[in-house]
């Protein structure tokens, strides 16, 4: 995966919203929800995958998209209705007490 580091946002009401990092269009759909779960310091991940009411459960999941190298992390698939079809990753990450998040896209 190619990491897209900034997080653009426009204020909407009381929420803001994110736009696409590509085109900077707001209209994104998510897609499915991706959970990692390593014990610290463990080689195994638990990977649970959640989207329209469906729910994949994998032990020992691929390290290869884990966006947290030693603890949990998770990521949110979006696809923007204006640039296409390849999807973007919102990726949310921890190690030693940070928190980040950035894009991701298919590399």
């Amino acid at each position: 995966m190619k990491i897209i580091s900034e997080i653009t946002t426009r204020l909407n009401g009381n929420v803001s919203e994110f736009l696409c990092p590509r085109c900077g269009h707001a209209h994104l759909r998510q897609g499915p929800i991706t959970v990692f779960s390593r014990p610290k310091g463990a080689e195994a991940i638990t990977v649970v995958t959640a989207y329209e009411g469906e729910l994949i459960v994998s032990s020992n999941g691929s390290n290869a998209i884990h966006p947290s190298p030693q603890t949990d992390g998770f990521m949110i698939q979006f696809a923007c209705e204006a640039c296409g079809d390849e999807p973007l990753f919102l990726r949310i990450v921890q190690h030693k007490g940070f928190t980040g998040v950035c894009w991701a896209v298919n590399s």
